[in-house]
C-alpha cells in the first residue's frame, strides 16, 4: 500500500511538470551558420606545401610556434584523411585568411578551451547543407596537447564539411573520438568526469551558444558553450561502443556515420531542416539488432556505468582506476541500508540515465526485489546487473521498455556477487531529436528490497 501511494504522489509530481514543460517552446534544427568572426592576425602567416592548409600567427607568438603548429596541422590532416579515409575539410574560398582551411593561433580562448572551431557559412552549390570551418588553437600548449588538439579541429571541420545539419555534441564528441583513434589515444579523463556529473543529460543535449570573437587574438564564448563542449567532449565513448560493436577497425561505420543524414534546407528557413537526423540513421542501422536503437541506448548506459572500473569495457578508457569517470550514482548503498527508495532530484532527459548500486558484499543469499514506477508517458529501460568485486557482470536482469510507467523483478543473489548496479534510462518519446533543447520531464523512483537474507 506504501508503494502504490508513493508512486501515486510521483505521478501527480511529474504531470504537473508535464503541464509546465508544455507551455514551452523549442528549437528545431540547428542554427543556419553565418560568416565566421576570424581572429585578427597579430603577424605571419605559413602555408602547407602538400595539403590545403594555412596557419596564422596571432600577436605574441612565436615564429617558431607558428611552425611547430604547422607541422602538427599536417600530420593531423594527414591521419585524418589520408589514413582514416575521412572527408578534407572543405576550403573557404574568398571568405577571409586564406583559399585553404585556416588555423589561427591565438592567445587565449575563453573558457579555457585548446581548440575551437567554427563554421564559415554554407557552402554555395552544394547538394545538401555542408560549411566550411575556421580553426581557432590556443597558443603555449605541449606538443602533444597541441597536436591531440589540432587533431580534434580537423575531425570538427571535416565534419562540418560533411554534414552542417548534425548537433553540436554530436560533432565534438565525435571529433573527440576520431582523434583518440587516430593518435592511438585514451579518452579525455577531464571530459569524460565532466559528462559524468550529469548523467540524466541527453546523450547529445544541446545546451550551447554561438562563439565569438571579442577582441583581436582571443576568441571568446560564454561560459555555458565551453562547459557544453568539454562535456560533450566525453561524449566520444558512444562512438567508441558503436565501433567495438558493429565495426572491424575499418572505421567504415564511422565515415558512413559523418555522411548519412545529410540533407538540404530550402531557402528562406529559419534554421536547418532537422530531418533525417543523426538518431534516424542510427534506428535505421540498429533496426536488424535485437532491441534495435533502444537496446544499444540502454546498453550504452550499463557500459558507461562501470568506466573506469576493472569491468571497463570503452576500448579508449580502460581500467584507470578512476571512479570520477563513472556516472555519478543517485544512491549508494549497503544491503543492510534497504528498504530503498530513491528519486532523482532534477529529471532525466530523453537518453539520459540514472544509478542506483546496491553494496551486497557480505551477504551469503538473498532475493532482492525491484519495483520501478516512471512517468507512464515515457518509454524507459530498467537494467538490473549483479556484478563481482572486479565490477565484471556476473549477470543482469533487464526490463523490456516499460510504456505504462510500472515494472518490477527479482534476483537470487549469491556470496559472488559484490553489488547490483540498477541502470535507468529514459527513452523518451523514441524520437531521440538531438536538434531539440530536450525538457527535462523524466521523474522515476526505484524500490528496492531484500528478502530472505542469509550473512557470511
Amino acid at each position: 500500500m506504501r508503494v502504490f501511494l508513493q508512486a501515486m504522489v510521483l505521478t501527480s509530481l511529474v504531470s504537473a511538470s508535464a503541464l509546465g514543460q508544455g507551455a514551452q517552446s523549442f528549437v528545431r534544427g540547428e542554427e543556419i551558420p553565418l560568416d565566421a568572426r576570424r581572429p585578427e592576425p597579430g603577424g605571419g602567416s605559413v602555408s602547407a606545401v602538400r595539403v590545403p592548409l594555412r596557419v596564422h600567427q596571432g600577436a605574441g607568438v612565436s615564429e617558431r610556434e607558428l611552425r611547430e603548429t604547422l607541422a602538427d596541422a599536417e600530420r593531423a590532416f594527414d591521419l585524418l584523411v589520408h589514413r582514416m579515409g575521412f572527408a578534407a575539410p572543405l576550403p573557404d574560398g574568398t571568405r577571409g585568411g586564406s583559399p585553404a582551411l585556416d588555423v589561427y593561433v591565438v592567445r587565449a580562448l575563453e573558457g579555457g578551451d585548446a581548440v575551437r572551431v567554427e563554421p564559415d557559412a554554407l557552402a554555395y552549390g552544394e547538394p545538401w547543407d555542408r560549411s566550411p570551418a575556421v580553426i581557432s588553437l590556443r597558443a603555449g600548449l605541449e606538443p602533444r596537447a597541441r597536436l591531440r588538439a589540432l587533431t580534434e579541429g580537423m575531425a570538427q571541420a571535416s565534419l562540418w564539411g560533411s554534414d552542417a545539419r548534425a548537433p553540436r555534441a554530436w560533432r565534438v564528441g565525435f571529433a573527440a573520438a576520431i582523434a583518440a583513434r587516430a593518435l592511438g589515444e585514451g579518452a579525455s579523463e577531464e571530459a569524460l568526469e565532466r559528462a559524468a556529473q550529469d548523467p540524466g543529460a541527453g546523450i547529445f543535449e544541446r545546451p550551447w551558444s554561438r562563439p565569438s570573437v571579442a577582441r583581436p587574438g582571443a576568441v571568446t564564448a560564454s561560459p555555458v558553450a565551453a562547459r557544453s563542449d568539454e562535456r560533450a567532449r566525453g561524449g566520444a565513448v558512444f562512438f567508441d561502443w558503436l565501433d567495438a560493436r558493429f565495426d572491424n577497425g575499418s572505421f567504415a561505420l564511422w565515415r558512413g556515420l559523418a555522411t548519412g543524414a545529410v540533407g538540404w534546407t530550402e531557402g528562406g528557413a529559419s534554421t536547418l531542416s532537422d530531418e533525417p537526423d543523426v538518431f534516424d540513421l542510427l534506428r535505421r542501422l540498429l533496426r536488424s539488432e535485437q532491441g534495435g536503437l533502444d537496446e544499444f541506448i540502454s546498453d550504452f548506459a550499463v557500459v558507461r556505468g562501470l568506466t573506469g572500473s576493472p569491468g571497463d569495457r570503452f576500448d579508449s578508457v580502460g581500467w584507470r582506476e578512476g571512479p570520477s569517470l563513472a556516472p555519478r550514482p543517485l544512491r549508494e548503498v549497503s544491503y543492510r541500508q534497504l528498504p530503498l527508495w530513491a528519486q532523482p532530484e532534477t529529471p532525466l532527459a530523453s537518453t539520459g540515465a540514472a544509478y542506483v548500486s546496491v553494496d551486497t558484499r557480505g551477504l551469503r543469499e538473498g532475493t532482492m526485489s525491484v519495483w520501478f514506477h516512471g512517468a507512464p508517458w515515457r518509454r524507459w529501460r530498467v537494467v538490473a546487473v549483479r556484478l563481482d568485486a572486479f565490477d565484471r557482470e556476473r549477470g543482469r536482469a533487464p526490463s523490456p521498455p516499460v510504456n505504462d510507467g510500472e515494472w518490477a523483478t527479482a534476483m537470487e543473489l549469491d556470496s559472488h556477487d559484490a553489488r547490483v548496479m540498477f541502470v535507468i534510462v529514459n527513452l523518451g518519446d523514441e524520437r531521440y531529436d538531438p536538434e531539440h533543447v530536450l525538457p527535462r520531464d523524466g521523474l522515476f523512483a526505484l524500490n528496492v528490497v531484500l528478502r530472505n537474507a542469509r550473512n557470511e
